[in-house]
């Protein structure tokens, strides 16, 4: 298995929403209604967007939006089916990530679906904080994540 971790291209986030898991994309739906704006947009406003290539295919793309001087960052992960193959090593990659972030942003958060549990598994794992589940104005359910410095 080889695993590559590189800073994300516009072409990673174009293979990753073709081979997204589906509950990554119902997740990307709930949330916003449209796949491909949401993508559009989550691109446009993150900085700090990494991709794991796993033998030359994309696993997973993520960033952190917000700006620094706002204090808060939104952190996102979105995956094909190939990032279970990642294991241990993805939880060590988060936490490389996650404290990058967090020496930029006093303040992480965003919402997950609350349906998707191995995602709220991973945000537990990696010592992120969840609220109870709340609806959204489209009916779905998401719990809100969050972790501070400190």
């Amino acid at each position: 298995m080889m695993l590559k971790i590189v800073d994300a291209t516009p072409r990673h986030m174009r293979e990753l929403q073709r081979h997204m898991r589906e509950a990554d994309r119902a997740e990307v739906i709930g949330m916003s209604g449209d796949l491909d704006q949401a993508m559009r947009v989550t691109w446009n406003e993150s900085m700090m967007t990494k991709a794991a290539i796993l033998d030359g295919k994309v696993a997973a793309v993520w960033g952190v939006g917000g700006t620094a001087l706002g204090g808060v960052g939104r952190p996102w992960m979105l995956t094909t089916p190939a990032f279970e193959r990642l294991k241990f090593k993805a939880v060590r990659t988060a936490y490389s990530e996650v404290s990058k972030w967090l020496a930029i942003f006093p303040r992480l958060e965003n919402h997950v679906d609350a349906a998707y549990r191995g995602a709220c598994r991973f945000l537990e794992v990696l010592w992120f904080r969840l609220g109870e589940p709340t609806r959204l104005p489209s009916g779905m359910m998401v719990r809100m994540f969050w972790m501070e410095r400190g």
